[in-house]
């Protein structure tokens, strides 16, 4: 009896789809230990129109392009209960560039560009020095005390996978909190409407096996009318559950009312966000972990 070839094909092709076990990730979050480093380097790129508008009418409109970019290096000194406690943080790198509707660039060093901190957690308390232990500038810590709010406090994302089996092609929705960890939202700065992760492949990253999410996420607030729609990449080593490395692009709307009840004005600005954030990991000790199975 003749078979045709083209249905064979089709009928081997159904049997090996059916006999080839999925690939599933085992999460292990793992506590920080004295003298982790990581080597972090932050990008964000902001494309944008603002517009000042008072009683309906346009006072005036312009274009920019913003762009900030941050290297830095985090040494761990002191851990209680698997949460760093104590680190040295130097930046290598901390500027801003600004691009106007002229082209003109303007470009600035952060005052903490090229210089070493010594940062602390105390319960709720976060200490900031020099390297030498001295108090820093008024300057220097409303720039660094935001970027180290979440410093010696539990990690939601890793808290969130930790223990999780996740199959790939499988889609999960995360709480708020683990969305603010990823994109720094704090208090009353940011809600998410949804927060999704779709695991889409294990890939080989220095020789660890790790595994790669698509993102969704929406979020927006009330409080100061920010809206925002994120799509990217999420690349996560499963056997300590810290990140690799995070990119994020999409559109950002942001409405705020500024001025006395009487001269009040509003000032939009409307754009594409991006932000891509790397993080390459020294562990003090490395232990081999098999977190595939076939």
């Amino acid at each position: 009896m003749h078979i045709n070839s083209a249905f064979f094909g089709l009928v081997c092709l159904l049997l090996i789809s059916q006999t080839t076990p999925a690939q599933i990730v085992q999460f292990t979050n793992q506590p920080a230990q004295i003298n982790d480093t990581a080597n972090q380097t932050i990008e964000c790129d902001l494309d944008a129109e603002r517009t000042i508008r008072q009683h309906n009418q346009v006072v005036d409109s312009s274009k920019q392009q913003l762009r900030r970019e941050q290297v830095r290096s985090v040494s761990i000194l002191e851990t209680v209960k698997g949460n760093a406690t104590r680190a040295k943080i130097t930046y290598v790198q901390s500027t801003t560039k600004v691009k106007v509707q002229d082209n003109a660039v303007a470009e600035a060093k952060q005052p903490i560009e090229g210089k070493t901190y010594l940062v602390a957690r105390a319960g709720e308390q976060l200490i900031i020095t020099d390297e030498i232990g001295q108090p820093i500038s008024e300057e220097e810590s409303k720039i660094l005390l935001p970027q180290l709010n979440s410093f010696g406090k539990p990690n939601p994302l890793a808290q969130f996978l930790h223990g999780k089996q996740i199959k790939v092609g499988d889609s999960i929705d995360v709480p708020d909190e683990v969305a603010a960890e990823l994109l720094g939202l704090t208090g009353n700065a940011g809600k998410t409407d949804q927060l999704a992760l779709r695991l889409t492949a294990i890939k080989a990253d220095h020789g660890v096996n790790c595994a790669v999410f698509e993102t969704l996420l929406r979020s927006h607030s009330d409080e100061s009318s920010i809206s925002l729609l994120m799509k990217g990449e999420l690349i996560i080593d499963p056997s300590t559950c810290q990140t690799r490395s995070i990119q994020m692009h999409g559109p950002v709307a942001i409405s705020e009312r500024r001025g006395p009840a009487q001269g009040r004005f509003t000032v939009s600005t409307n754009g594409s966000l991006k932000v891509a954030v790397k993080n390459e990991h020294q562990p003090a000790t490395t232990a081999a972990r098999q977190t595939i199975r076939r």
